[in-house]
């Protein structure tokens, strides 16, 4: 079954503050708060989006995705030995659940990339998705592209990335989550801490 979901922020511009930004994004956005008039209205800021598949662990879920996604097979393919979990991975996880969510992609626009927001939306999104499913996982390294060495890096640093919402290393580039522990629900509450700390978008400054 596939899962989209949106991330959007919701920002109440209402006050005496006055705001600027390089950004072109954030300008557009300026221009709609100029608009509002009252503390309680808001603007609404699409921030980022998702695509999760949770599949039938029980079921032929290599065989389910291979005639859809190359991406998604590769998935299922590192994860699933014959329409079973993995023997290695079976033993690493907690849990018996019957499903499994692979998180395909995850974008964040990029004035809001240094807010957490994709790990603050997906971890969301699998915490919501976690009841009856066993594991997440994801390939983690960019799309597109094709030099070693950059897929290398592009992988060590999505690796650290996920990490912070309590993705391990599994096999090849492929990180999972256990979803029968409190790792992500630890991952979250640190992160939505650190969120409200940090502030806002180093994009959009007070005049």
């Amino acid at each position: 079954m596939d899962y989209f979901a949106t991330y959007n922020i919701a920002w109440y511009p209402g006050g005496n503050e006055q705001w600027e930004s390089d950004d072109e994004t954030i300008v557009s956005l300026l221009a709609e708060a100029a608009n509002v008039n009252s503390a309680e209205e808001r603007v609404l800021i699409p921030a980022g989006h998702a695509h999760l598949v949770v599949v039938d662990s029980f079921g032929d879920p290599f065989g389910s995705l291979d005639a859809r996604e190359a991406d998604l097979a590769y998935l299922a393919e590192m994860v699933y030995v014959e329409g079973e979990v993995h023997p290695d991975l079976d033993e690493r996880l907690e849990g018996f659940d019957q499903y499994a969510v692979l998180v395909n992609n995850v974008a964040v626009e990029p004035a809001w990339r240094e807010l957490s927001i994709g790990l603050l939306g997906t971890g969301t999104v699998l915490s919501e998705l976690s009841r009856g499913c066993r594991f997440a996982a994801l390939d983690a390294i960019r799309p597109g592209i094709e030099d070693w060495e950059e897929r290398q890096q592009s992988h060590r640093r999505l690796s650290t990335y996920w990490g912070k919402l309590g993705f391990e290393s599994w096999k090849d580039r492929v990180l999972v989550l256990d979803l029968a522990t409190a790792t992500l629900t630890e991952a979250l509450t640190e992160l939505t801490t650190r969120a409200v700390a940090g502030g806002g978008s180093d994009s959009l400054k007070h005049k």
